[in-house]
């Protein structure tokens, strides 16, 4: 495969001043420049029917801090130390009434953590006992082990790790 075929499709700009965006934009990429510039995944947001529900599911189960102060109506949680100084964060919003009766589809198809191998196994176990029956898998990419399991909101979580 080129290069070129591993680069993504970016959509150009529209509206007044387009061209010069569009040069701008062609003439840093033929430079040699990377675009974008994106060190790692700050935050996922997902919505939530009971939050109560999905904070005991992440913040309990599965060990993430609660980093925001409970008056806040969004739960903000870490998940990783991240990057560049910003935490790797997971955010349960209430699912306002208006969202609620929409259909789901459309919307997340799923997350995945990343484990150490050698935690593999107990955290499989720590699903077991809270009740779970984790689904196996295979990545389709990847040497790994992989599970499965759905959060209180139907959103799929998946668990991996490299294989050893």
């Amino acid at each position: 495969m080129t290069d070129d075929a591993k680069r993504p499709v970016y959509k150009y700009p529209q509206g007044e001043h387009a061209l010069v965006r569009i040069f701008l934009l062609s003439n840093y990429r033929l430079r040699g420049h990377p675009m974008p510039h994106i060190s790692g995944l700050a935050e996922i947001v997902l919505w939530t029917a009971d939050k109560d529900k999905a904070l005991w599911f992440y913040q309990e189960l599965l060990g993430f801090e609660l980093i925001s102060p409970p008056t806040l109506p969004n739960a903000f949680l870490k998940v990783g130390d991240g990057s560049a100084g910003v935490p790797e964060m997971m955010v349960l919003v209430p699912m306002p009434p208006e969202v609620a009766t929409q259909p789901r589809g459309g919307q997340l198809h799923h997350l995945a953590f990343q484990l150490p191998p050698d935690a593999f196994d107990a955290q499989h176990a720590a699903l077991v006992a809270a009740g779970f029956s984790p689904r196996g898998g295979k990545h389709p990419v990847l040497a790994s082990r992989t599970m499965y399991i759905d959060d209180p909101d139907g959103n799929e979580v998946e668990f991996i790790c490299r294989s050893v």
